[in-house]
């Protein structure tokens, strides 16, 4: 489950995985990480958050609610991931 994951990161992981939940695109264009894949350990809790957001959907659909699973999944949107890491790295430095 997704609380598992969360309780097992560390800050600055955690920081990023919320980016996901935050960042709208707005104008149609997403910010691009220029084809670098996202570092191992950020990986993990992204496949469990869309997982969660999977299950979610489908909890939509049950209830009768319209919504696109697969959209659903995908509006958590892990551009921002790899961005805010290092800010928060940078702010907690002494």
């Amino acid at each position: 489950m997704l609380v598992v994951t969360i309780q097992a990161l560390d800050v600055d992981t955690l920081v990023a995985l919320v980016s996901c939940f935050v960042w709208k695109e707005k104008g149609g264009q997403a910010p691009t990480t220029h084809g670098a894949r996202l570092p191992e350990n950020m990986q993990a809790p992204l496949l469990q958050l869309q997982d969660a957001a999977r299950r979610v959907g489908r909890v939509y659909q049950d209830c009768g609610l319209p919504v696109d699973v697969e959209e659903y999944v995908e509006s958590f949107r892990p551009e921002l991931m790899e961005v805010t890491r290092p800010q928060q790295q940078h702010s907690s430095a002494p």
